[in-house]
């Protein structure tokens, strides 16, 4: 996917101290956007996340399931690389 028609919309930075650092609205194409999309540091990094929502299985334990994604890892690469470059930009202007 050419990330050219990938943009964060808004970045909404989050307490230094949690695991989640950023929400993050993304545009695709400038016709679609995904709300609620995470910036995570994780033991390896820091990742991008998407939306979710919490939901019982058959045995009644709590589960997560993805609301949007991407399908292949060309489209994943290129929407974590457009998210975690503005997210970097951001750190830079909040410091």
């Amino acid at each position: 996917m050419d990330s050219s028609v990938l943009a964060v919309d808004r970045i909404q930075m989050q307490d230094k101290e949690g695991m989640v650092k950023a929400y993050v609205s993304l545009k695709i194409a400038d016709s679609f956007i995904i709300r609620n999309v995470r910036v995570v540091a994780g033991k390896k990094g820091l990742f991008v996340s998407m939306p979710a929502e919490k939901y019982q299985d058959q045995n009644k334990e709590s589960r997560y399931a993805a609301i949007a994604f991407p399908i292949n890892r060309e489209v994943h690469e290129a929407m974590q690389a457009v998210v975690l470059e503005a997210y970097a930009q951001a750190r830079k202007n909040v410091v």
